[in-house]
């Protein structure tokens, strides 16, 4: 891509580490748009000028080719107005991350002449002090104008990503996935993690204890499709073992423990069925 500056409007999570990745990859951030809390607590971070408390800009300056909105989904209607009553965007394309949204969002901004988008990378952003996100071969949905997708595609690729391009009515189903898929094992897994640390199990400074066990069961569960290697109690319908185990969790540990094996007699019962 010839023109490899960019703009950014949310250093969140997710901004900060697209802005670092970018950077590796040689592009330069021209503009980073936060909140004055945020700003303030990154000002070091960017170089002087860069970063904006307020819509205004110098008299004639120019959006870059892209400008990212990495922003919670509830903000992006509202960046897009801000956007297209604050600047021509004739010559620019305008991505935001939101995994649940399409690119309509973005509508104020394509009248404003931008070729828009949207952009979300298969992973996880927790907060920077969590250390490295991997980056490379992670999967990168593109959907919106023909040209923003172009670009996305373009851009994920640049970045070690890999693109595929999304339609619109397919995000809700998408989002729900990768949210299942995250925060559900996030949540259980960390859950776990407390009941064992109360057993006392311990923990040492390596990886814990239940790396082993989680990363067997996750890479068993993306083997094929469904549940045909789940294992444990649930697996065999194990129901006495099971109604043990609700005894000693408590709620609400308990209740996504029954949740579950709802779950997986549903899926039982589709296989019967198919």
């Amino acid at each position: 891509m010839t023109d490899s500056r960019f703009a950014l409007i949310g250093p969140g999570r997710l901004g900060l580490r697209l802005v670092a990745r970018l950077q590796e990859r040689g592009w330069s951030c021209v503009a980073v748009r936060g909140r004055r809390q945020i700003s303030d607590r990154l000002r070091e971070q960017f170089a002087a000028g860069t970063l904006c408390d307020t819509w205004s800009a110098p008299a004639g300056w120019v959006p870059p080719r892209v400008v990212f909105a990495t922003v919670p989904d509830d903000a992006i209607a509202t960046v897009a107005v801000r956007l297209a009553d604050a600047f021509d965007l004739t010559d620019s394309v305008v991505l935001h991350t939101s995994g649940l949204h399409g690119a309509a969002l973005l509508d104020p901004c394509r009248a404003r002449g931008a070729r828009v988008g949207s952009w979300h990378p298969l992973q996880s952003f927790p907060a920077l002090t969590a250390g490295p996100v991997r980056w490379d071969d992670v999967w990168c949905a593109v959907e919106g104008d023909p040209e923003a997708v172009r670009i996305g595609t373009d851009l994920a690729t640049e970045l070690g990503l890999n693109p595929w391009r999304i339609a619109a009515h397919d995000k809700i189903r998408y989002h729900a996935a990768a949210s299942v898929a995250a925060n559900l094992t996030h949540i259980l897994v960390a859950e776990a993690a407390r009941v064992l640390s109360s057993c006392g199990l311990p923990q040492g400074d390596g990886e814990h204890p239940l790396w082993p066990l989680v990363e067997t069961s996750l890479r068993a569960a993306l083997r094929e499709p469904g549940l045909a290697h789940l294992s444990g109690p649930l697996a065999r319908g194990d129901s006495a073992t099971v109604a043990c185990h609700l005894q000693v969790l408590s709620e609400p540990l308990g209740e996504a423990y029954r949740a579950l094996a709802k779950v997986v007699r549903a899926a039982r019962s589709r296989v019967g069925e198919g």
